[in-house]
């Protein structure tokens, strides 16, 4: 385990804020994430989390408050864990950090955050709520018990949980990036979305020059993974679907009109590119 260099003993919440924020900040430096923001949030439920869009990691000010240096260090270093390893990279990580990711975790679902409405039965299980709710109501009546022991659950006191606007407790990059803005997420059908698009007006000039389509026209349909036969049936659908409701709801009249329009652009029974274009072009105007 990785020595802590900051000292967060007996302090009160705002100092410890400032210092743990200072901490979170080094140790991601330390394991290069020098273009992300480190930040204390006030997170209600969640004690940490961690954004790639806005590169940045977040603890809970409602965790930090109660908890010891240990804690604290290894919930960093869980979060900077997943953000710098997927897979079976995260053990390898974890070992290499002196990290035990289950042992972490175990101690992390045991700490108990205090929240707006608290209530504790004698053995110390406690349920929190962040509103008003029946179960609140039924609680604050004296009349629940603990589903673990059949103890009654009392009511216990709760610091107040504003939000923190202390400016020092976000530290921006280290080593920002020339990029500002969110990372625009990967589409991993992009190559698929041009082919549907083409399948999409072929699907178009067939309807108005046949008045009917016989199949999804792809050729390499059968070769496409099992999971991107699904996005393609499903948006192929979909797309057509919508064409479909807006054509019917033309007169007998307009889609001859159409039809005959689209007629003079070729007789050919193979269609170009730039035919089905020019097709969907004059439909577009009635539809």
């Amino acid at each position: 385990m990785e020595n802590l260099t900051l000292s967060l003993g007996n302090m009160n919440l705002e100092t410890k804020l400032e210092k743990s924020v200072k901490l979170l900040r080094k140790t991601m430096d330390k394991h290069g994430l020098t273009d992300w923001t480190a930040k204390i949030s006030n997170a209600a439920k969640i004690m940490a989390s961690y954004c790639h869009g806005t590169k940045t990691i977040s603890i809970s000010s409602n965790f930090i408050k109660n908890e010891t240096e240990t804690n604290i260090m290894n919930l960093i270093l869980y979060e900077i864990i997943h953000v710098t390893a997927t897979g079976d990279d995260v053990q390898k990580k974890a070992a290499e950090l002196g990290l035990d990711m289950k042992q972490c975790l175990d101690s992390i679902k045991k700490i108990k955050l205090d929240l707006k409405y608290n209530f504790e039965c004698e053995h110390g299980c406690r349920a929190s709520y962040t509103k008003k709710c029946k179960a609140v109501d039924h609680l604050m009546t004296g009349q629940g018990k603990c589903k673990k022991h059949g103890f009654t659950m009392k009511q216990v006191a709760s610091e107040d949980n504003e939000d923190h606007k202390n400016p020092r407790l976000v530290i921006g990059p280290t080593n920002p990036t020339t990029e500002t803005t969110a990372v625009k997420p990967v589409n991993k059908y992009e190559y698929l979305d041009k082919e549907l698009h083409n399948c999409f007006l072929i699907y178009v000039t067939e309807m108005v020059l046949c008045g009917s389509v016989d199949c999804m026209p792809y050729e390499n349909y059968c070769d496409l993974p099992k999971g991107d036969r699904g996005y393609y049936v499903r948006t192929y659908n979909s797309t057509t679907s919508k064409f479909q409701k807006k054509w019917d709801k033309l007169t007998k009249e307009v889609k001859q009109q159409v039809t005959n329009d689209c007629k003079k652009l070729t007789t050919k029974e193979e269609y170009s590119d730039k035919h089905v274009r020019d097709v969907f072009e004059i439909v577009s105007k009635f539809i």
